[in-house]
Order: C-alpha cells, then sequence, then structure tokens
C-alpha cells in the first residue's frame, strides 16, 4: 500500500528515438493517472497546470489531459527522455476531514500515450507499460497536499542516486470510466511577495505573506541540501 508519508513520489523514465529521417508534423501527449502527475520532456515540464488530473469521483471516473508537444519535440535530436512523477493526490494521499490516506485505493498508477504524426502520414504511438523504467530514489522525498514536501536537492547533482527497476503493469481496480478532462485546471494566476520572515526559537524559518492563501513558494538556498518545503496551503 501506498503512504504518502513513507514512500517517496514515483518517477517514471523513458527514452524515446526519434525517426531522424522524417519530419514531425504533429506531436501530442495524453495522460492521466490514479494520483497526481507531472510529466518532462528532457527536463522541460509539460503544460503549466498543477495536479493533473483533477480531483473526481475516483470509483466511477478520472480525467484524462491532452498536451500539444510538437514544438518540444521538433528541438530534439535523434531522441529523448519523456519522465514523470506520481504522488498519492486525492487517490491515495492523505486528504478529507479525516486526514487519512488510500482513500480511493491502495496504489499510484500512471496512465500516458505519446502520439506522434510524421509528414508522410505514418504515426508513431508510445504508451507506459513495462518498457518504462522506475525509481523513488528522486530529489523529492515526500509530497501530499496536507504534509507539504520534503526535498533533498542533493539529488538532483548525483546521477547515480536514483536506481531505476522495470515498471509493472497495474493490475488493481480502475475507475469505470476515463473521461475528457472538464474540470478548471489549477495554475498560477497570481505572484505574492512575503510580508515578514524570521526564525523562531527552534531556528526554524518562518514566511508571512499576510494573507490566507493555497500556493507554492519559491525560495533560494546558499547550499545544497535537504529541507522541508510547506508545500500546496499557506
Amino acid at each position: 500500500m501506498d503512504d504518502d508519508e513513507k514512500e517517496p513520489p514515483y518517477l517514471f523514465e523513458k527514452k524515446i528515438e526519434v525517426k531522424k529521417e522524417k519530419k514531425i508534423a504533429r506531436a501530442t501527449l495524453y495522460a492521466s493517472a490514479l494520483g497526481v502527475y507531472t510529466f518532462w520532456i528532457n527536463g522541460n515540464r509539460v503544460g503549466d497546470r498543477y495536479f493533473a488530473p483533477g480531483y473526481t469521483e475516483y470509483f466511477y471516473r478520472v480525467q484524462y489531459q491532452e498536451y500539444p508537444v510538437t514544438e518540444m519535440l521538433k528541438e530534439m535530436a535523434g531522441g529523448f527522455s519523456l519522465t514523470a512523477e506520481l504522488t498519492g493526490g486525492w487517490y491515495a494521499g492523505r486528504v478529507g476531514l479525516a486526514v487519512r490516506g488510500n482513500q480511493y485505493g491502495p496504489k499510484r498508477a500512471l496512465l500516458g500515450q505519446l502520439e506522434i504524426e510524421y509528414a508522410d502520414g505514418t504515426k508513431e504511438i508510445i504508451g507506459t507499460d513495462a518498457s518504462w523504467q522506475i525509481t523513488m530514489d528522486g530529489p523529492r522525498r515526500m509530497a501530499g497536499f496536507f504534509d507539504g514536501e520534503i526535498y533533498d536537492a542533493r539529488r538532483e547533482t548525483d546521477p547515480n542516486v536514483a536506481a531505476y527497476t522495470p515498471a509493472r503493469l497495474y493490475e488493481g481496480e480502475l475507475p469505470e470510466q476515463i473521461v475528457e478532462d472538464a474540470g478548471v485546471p489549477v495554475k498560477v494566476h497570481e505572484k505574492v511577495k512575503p510580508k515578514r520572515i524570521w526564525k523562531n526559537a527552534d531556528g526554524e524559518t518562518l514566511v508571512d505573506f499576510g494573507r490566507n492563501m493555497a500556493g507554492i513558494y519559491l525560495h533560494g538556498i546558499s547550499a545544497c541540501g535537504r529541507y522541508r518545503n510547506g508545500g500546496y496551503r499557506g
């Protein structure tokens, strides 16, 4: 059973070769998850929304999103890395008035399909399957709506830290329907500067934005190390 307090986010990776002799006409990434996902192409974030695929009554349906990635792939010479991070989110994370996890299911799962259409009319489809690699050794050691994040930036610079193993196909229960995205996406709509920053008696840094808000804060650190991020609420 996945527990966001104990199990770090999943990191998935797939190395993909692009046919050099063909010109890409259009490329689209379709994605969904039992949990909350983010995709990257060669380290560049796909889309600008947060907490996809969004909250639904997972027993009955889960949404999928569609991302145009044509321009991103046109910049790739020969091949690229498609990666994704998956946390528990509403599906398996700690949510609700009882603040307990796994209210919809015990395991997270990722679903993705990259469709590449070439100028000659041919098409290539790359889906999530057992050929992908997975690890839980990424820099984000914990991530949840209620508990924030623990992030170890040292893992960004050491390529030997993340030990990838073959991904396994999900064999658990699925929602009755996978439906087209119908919700309003969560995006950055405002940037707020703090009113006050100080340290308490325990040496912890506290930040006061002067208002009640939900968001993600951005800050710099003088050394590369481990820190706890208050995350998505403030």
